[in-house]
């Protein structure tokens, strides 16, 4: 058994890998299924480094889970980075601590790993983000006074913080 780094991923096929007509891959992947992103991120990585990269067969699947995740596109059987997937790429490879103070504020006065996570967020929803997040806001509102008895007695003082304490 091998030990691999966090961050490291399988490695992809050469470029010239694979050509011509693909059949439908037979691999299904689920959103539960922990190597796919460590495989997504291999080829995200790919691409990166070769924009308008083919990919063999046996990658179909990984390849169609970068796409309705929006980090890819594809075009005649080329894939393309996304701002998106660029985004995910830098803050994937930067490594997230989990401190706030750490992280780097957007125009919107949020880290960027909050921002990428509410576009994933919108995305997977097929909401805008201005209405998840407002949705969020107004649920935080609509409960303040619940959820700031349940952050108190778990020794937070804000009614939003209770929300990880909830889901626990």
């Amino acid at each position: 058994m091998s030990i691999r780094k966090k961050n490291a991923a399988p490695s992809l096929p050469p470029r010239d890998a694979g050509s011509g007509v693909r059949a439908k891959s037979s691999l299904l992947l689920t959103p539960t299924d922990t190597d796919i992103d460590d495989r997504i991120f291999a080829l995200a990585t790919a691409v990166a480094q070769d924009d308008g990269r083919g990919y063999p067969p046996e990658w179909a699947a990984v390849a169609d889970a970068a796409k309705r995740r929006g980090y890819l596109n594809e075009v005649a059987f080329k894939l393309y980075l996304t701002k998106h997937g660029e985004e995910w790429l830098a803050q994937r490879a930067g490594g997230y601590s989990g401190s706030v103070e750490a992280m780097t504020m957007t125009m919107t006065k949020i880290t960027k790993h909050a921002r990428l996570a509410l576009k994933d967020m919108a995305r997977e929803t097929d909401v805008s983000m201005q209405d998840v997040l407002s949705h969020v806001i107004d649920t935080v509102y609509d409960n303040r006074d619940e959820l700031t008895r349940i952050a108190r007695k778990n020794g937070a003082r804000y009614p939003w913080e209770a929300i990880a304490k909830l889901v626990k």
